[in-house]
């Protein structure tokens, strides 16, 4: 697995899955294993890598929000109490403890973009 301009790159199952950056939602483990769901715009796909290195290699591109979970935070389109919500309607928990430093990473991320209202 490796970052191509802005590009994902991973060898699975003998195939090559090139997944822009930009069109990552977020990013699931499966029961602690070294399986990943890389959840994007158009599909989901399983890959196999571990959490950890995701958020190390690609921590300009992703935010970890839970042990389970990275996100894209320009993806983000509504945080409430302990739950975001991504683009096309996926609803991820926030833990207590994590919410405030999570709701200002995100804003601070997004701050730069001029196409969302925050209210």
């Amino acid at each position: 697995v490796r970052l191509i301009k802005k590009r994902l790159l991973h060898y699975y199952d003998m195939k090559v899955h090139r997944i822009p950056i930009h069109n990552i939602l977020y990013v699931e483990t499966i029961k602690k294993a070294t399986k990943l769901i890389v959840h994007t715009k158009n599909e989901n796909t399983a890959i196999i890598g571990k959490l950890s290195f995701f958020e190390i290699k690609y921590n300009d591109h992703l935010l970890r929000i839970h042990t389970s979970f990275l996100i894209n935070p320009s993806c983000v389109t509504k945080i409430e109490r302990f739950n975001l919500q991504l683009q096309y309607g996926n609803i991820l928990p926030i833990p207590e403890k994590k919410y405030t430093e999570i709701k200002e990473a995100i804003f601070l991320e997004n701050s730069s973009i001029q196409h969302f209202l925050y209210y």
